[in-house]
Formats: structure tokens, sequence, C-alpha cells
């Protein structure tokens, strides 16, 4: 959709079974690095919910304080980077 090109794949294009190929090549590599991706996001989701329970069950009370902190911490670190994307994404 974004015409995005990785710099990994060189084919020279003579013809446009040429063309084909690299486009199917591109298309390939970037579903592979979205399943990866996928795969390492869910594998983080399990660590952070068995922890999540693991502090739950703490009897000290504080378990609702650190989550606030963390997710305003979270909120602000990844505004900072998204604000850095888009001001990428539009000089690109």
């Amino acid at each position: 959709m974004k015409d995005l090109n990785p710099n990994y794949i060189s084919i020279r294009i003579k013809t446009t079974r040429d063309e084909k190929t690299t486009q199917k090549a591109v298309k390939y590599r970037i579903g592979q690095e979205i399943k990866f991706l996928y795969k390492k996001k869910q594998h983080l989701n399990r660590q952070l919910y068995q922890l999540q329970l693991e502090a739950a069950a703490q009897p000290n009370g504080m378990w609702q304080h650190a989550i606030v902190q963390t997710d305003e911490l979270l909120n602000k670190t990844m505004e900072g980077r998204y604000q850095t994307l888009n001001k990428n994404w539009m000089h690109s």
C-alpha cells in the first residue's frame, strides 16, 4: 500500500517477468516480517500477562499504583516515537 521496497533484494529487471518476480519477493519478505513481529508481540503479551498475575497476587496493594505509572510512562514514550515516525514518513 505504501510502496515500501526493502533494500536487501537486488534483482536486475530486464523483462516484465523479472519485475513480477521482484514484486513477489518483496511482498513475500514483508509478509514474513509481519508474521515474525506478530509472534514476537504475542510472546511479549503472554509474558506481560504472567507478570501482571504474579504482581496482582502480591499482598502490599501497590500494584494499581504501579500500573498507572507504567501506563503513563509507556503512553508518553510511544507518543514521542509515533511523532518521530510521522515526521519521518511525511518527509520521505
